[in-house]
């Protein structure tokens, strides 16, 4: 017969901060340096401290300001990755990676690594409290390359850290262990005792996770020597807990009651309501065990009592199944029968599977106790049908999992490849630099040594022409390379966004749904999984085609079809918010001349920005049609608007770096507007926008229609 058995669990996860001075750099006063450095220190806050991290948010604006006034992004871009910090805390993950995302770009261009190091850290952090686990560990991993060229990386332990947690919730216990102990290894030599305890707390948890309880024991008590030592006591509390589970699990009674009863006298004292409950609930546990059914009943109404004070229908449900199972042993089959039905109705409310196979089993033994064989039949094809919903489970996450992996190493060879191309592209530009200084040499030399004045001039003349062609080579070079950059974090962004709501959702609620939603979760997930690829795909052919000037192909295509599957992209998105897509288009064709992947990322764009600035509950409404010799297409929403000076900066990239704003209701970068209106003049189109402040925005594309298209209509 089996208990349903509760187990606590207890990760630690490492937060960066900077509370280094900045403010040595030579164009930089040094009032304004001062002033720098006390708000950056100003910016320093505890994990887990809201209050701590919005006014570091208020502090962080002025530095920005203040580093903006006097030209110097090495300032900026530390604020930066302090304010992506702050944000993640408070929970605007989407601003926070953006706002990440630009201090990485800034530290590139500075050659920062240490900089670049530690916001690619800060940028995992922030996508791992989006459970994007994949992105989490892909910028974690180059963190760690980046902190391994410095010559001191103060944060290594704290990344290794955070790498062990993303891949011990992706279920990869074996490279979770490896990076757990290399951080110890870190903490210990840098004798840091609180780390080197939350260490031993975390590998323990990957030893109980498969099974080797007395390894799990060994490093558990090395937590609880350290714990004792800096007076931690409710993550004392803690391990005494799973210390007891431990020894429960061995069969070693007294020694889990002897932990047990620890922890709960560490929870009175701390008056810690839940742990008094889970530590009356590990004691009746191991009474079971040890068939001390009226020892177990006593313990278990303890925790009962707690848990109702507290409201957690879960836990109670968990402890009347349990008396159930002990009543049950004790032959008081009258009295297991009433508990078992109590908690049967409850659990309705909470769906915890693995608690309604518990009790669906208790149940039939029961029934079949009391010879009521119609009842154990019922709730024995309970049993079965919970069973096996289990197991489907245990064999989705286990597929979720290898997928997730194999994803993090493509990932992975990607990221390989671009820096291989990135490092060839500079060594071109550095031999192209170094080429150009040779020749100037020769030619002043032969500037010193002509006689004529004209032909001093005329090669004067030549000299300024070859430079002037050589720099706009390099800034078309550096445009298409930070055009790139911005696309990658601006336009990725809605479909990541969407995967993770799905999976979300997914995680949080599967105790809820049925087959047939669970299969809906499913689809949505393939179909959002094969875009996020083709747009990935797409990007970086984007990237490549930079480098020997972006061309289009123009054909001749139905933009209805473009409209179908932006739409589909954007839909889950839209339902978050409760927005309405309203699409008025007409049953023909609206054929239009142009590359179609060009247009397909301006409409996608446009629509991002449309869900983005629509509130709750509003309406979007896209349209196309023929107007002329043109095809137009309509995208209006009823958001928050801009005024005509707003419209104005849309387009002004100089005006419009990527946005560091952190408003809940989100803003947008405007670099996806820069380059929709980019694609759509590159194919003789024409970007045009009309938007009132509080009255939403109208965004209309038009574009030619092909020659012959136009002959067959006349």
């Amino acid at each position: 017969m089996r208990l349903c058995f509760g187990s606590v669990l207890l990760l630690f996860w490492g937060t960066l901060t900077l509370s280094q001075t900045y403010a040595q750099h030579n164009n930089l006063p040094l009032a304004a340096g001062k002033k720098l450095d006390s708000l950056l220190e100003t910016a320093y806050f505890e994990a887990g401290s809201k209050k701590q991290a919005k006014a570091a948010l208020q502090a962080l604006q002025e530095a920005k300001k203040l580093a903006h006034q006097y030209n110097y992004p090495a300032g900026l871009a530390r604020a930066l990755t302090l304010e992506g910090a702050a944000l993640t805390e408070l929970g605007y993950i989407d601003e926070a990676i953006d706002t990440l995302l630009y201090a990485d770009s800034l530290y590139h261009v500075l050659a920062d690594t240490k900089g670049q190091s530690q916001a690619l850290f800060s940028l995992g952090d922030a996508y791992t409290n989006k459970l994007a686990y994949a992105e989490a560990l892909r910028y974690f991993h180059q963190a760690r390359q980046l902190c391994q060229q410095l010559d001191t990386c103060q944060h290594e332990g704290a990344l290794l850290n955070n790498l062990a947690n993303a891949y011990y919730h992706i279920g990869n216990y074996d490279e979770a262990l490896q990076y757990y102990l290399a951080a110890l290894d870190i903490h210990q030599q840098n004798n840091n005792t609180a780390s080197i305890a939350r260490a031993y707390a975390n590998i323990a948890l990957i030893y109980k996770s498969i099974g080797n309880y007395r390894k799990s024991l060994e490093y558990t008590h090395k937590a609880i020597a350290l714990q004792k030592k800096l007076q931690q006591n409710f993550y004392l509390s803690i391990s005494y807990l799973n210390t007891g589970n431990a020894y429960r699990q061995l069969n070693m009674p007294d020694s889990a009651l002897y932990y047990h009863k620890a922890a709960l006298a560490i929870s009175n004292h701390l008056q810690d309501s839940v742990g008094i409950g889970i530590a009356y609930m590990s004691i009746a546990n191991v009474k079971y065990n040890q068939e001390d059914w009226p020892g177990a009943i006593e313990n278990y109404q303890q925790a009962l009592g707690i848990f109702r004070q507290l409201g957690i229908v879960a836990y109670q449900t968990q402890v009347l199944s349990n008396m159930a199972t002990t009543w049950l042993q004790a032959e008081d089959y009258d009295q297991a029968e009433a508990t078992a039905l109590q908690a049967e109705k409850m659990l309705d409310a909470v769906e915890v599977k693995s608690t309604h196979q518990s009790l669906a089993e208790t149940l039939y033994n029961i029934y079949k106790q009391k010879k009521q064989f119609d009842k154990a039949l019922l709730y024995h094809e309970k049993f079965k049908a919970y069973s096996d919903s289990l197991l489907n489970r245990v064999k989705v996450q286990e597929i979720a999992r290898l997928e997730t992996n194999h994803k993090i190493q493509e990932q992975y060879q990607e990221i390989v490849l671009l820096n291989k191309n990135r490092e060839l592209q500079e060594l071109a530009l550095s031999k192209a630099q170094s080429t150009r200084l040779v020749l100037t040499l020769v030619l002043a030399i032969i500037v010193l040594l002509a006689i004529g004045l004209v032909y001093r001039y005329r090669l004067k003349v030549r000299t300024e022409k070859a430079l002037a062609v050589s720099n706009q080579q390099l800034q078309e070079l550096n445009t298409a390379k930070d055009k790139f950059f911005a696309i990658v974090a601006h336009d990725l962004r809605n479909p990541v966004s969407a995967f993770a709501t799905l999976t979300t959702a997914l995680h949080e609620n599967y105790q809820n749904l049925k087959p047939k939603e669970i299969q809906h979760y499913l689809e949505n997930l393939h179909k959002t999984a094969q875009q996020l690829t083709n747009l990935l795909h797409n990007l970086l052919q984007w990237a490549l085609s930079q480098t020997r000037k972006l061309t289009q192909n123009p054909v001749v295509f139905d933009v209805n079809s473009l409209i179908d599957n932006n739409i589909k992209l954007i839909e889950e998105s839209a339902r978050q918010k409760n927005i309405i897509i309203q699409r008025e288009t007409p049953q023909t064709a609206i054929l239009a001349f142009a590359d179609p992947k060009m247009i397909d990322l301006a409409i996608r764009n446009i629509l991002s920005n449309a869900i983005k600035f629509t509130p709750e509950g509003g309406r979007i409404t896209i349209s196309a049609e023929h107007v002329g010799e043109q095809a137009a297409i309509g995208i209006s929403d009823n958001g928050i608007g801009m005024s005509p000076k707003e419209i104005r900066k849309l387009f002004d990239f100089s005006q419009n770096p990527p946005s560091t704003a952190h408003s809940a209701a989100g803003k947008s970068t405007g670099l996806g507007l820069i380059l929709s209106k980019e694609f759509i003049e590159k194919n003789n189109g024409r970007l045009k926008i009309s938007s009132e402040p509080g009255k939403g925005s109208i965004f209309i594309i038009l574009l030619p229609v092909n020659e012959s298209y136009k002959r067959n209509e006349k």
